[in-house]
C-alpha cells in the first residue's frame, strides 16, 4: 500500500502544501470509502500541534492506496500535498 500524502507525520518532516483545484472531488472520494479499520481516537494537527478530537478515526484502502481521516483533515484544512498519482486515481474513480 502506498500513502497518499507527500509528508511523513511520524518523522515530523516538512508539511508540504499544494492548492488542489479538484479538492472537493478528491475529498469526496476519500470520504465515500468504507474504512477497513476504525476506532475512537485523536490525532495531532500537523501545523498547530494541537490535539484533534473526533468520535471516530478510520483508515481506508483502495487501488493500492492507503489513507486515514487524519489525511482528509489536513487536505481539507491546510491543502496537504497529495501524491499526483493518487489525485489522478481519485478523480478517475
Amino acid at each position: 500500500m502506498r500513502g497518499i500524502a507527500t509528508t511523513d507525520y511520524a518523522k515530523g518532516t516538512d508539511f508540504p502544501t499544494k492548492a488542489l483545484a479538484e479538492k472537493d472531488k478528491v475529498l469526496a472520494f476519500m470520504r465515500k470509502q468504507a474504512p477497513f479499520c476504525a476506532t475512537a481516537g485523536r490525532f495531532q494537527d500537523a501545523v498547530t500541534g494541537k490535539t484533534v478530537y473526533d468520535s471516530a478515526w478510520g483508515w481506508y484502502r483502495r487501488g493500492g492506496w492507503q489513507w486515514s481521516d487524519r489525511d482528509a483533515y489536513h487536505v481539507e484544512k491546510y491543502d496537504l500535498e497529495l501524491e499526483p498519482e493518487f489525485v489522478n486515481y481519485a478523480l478517475s474513480h
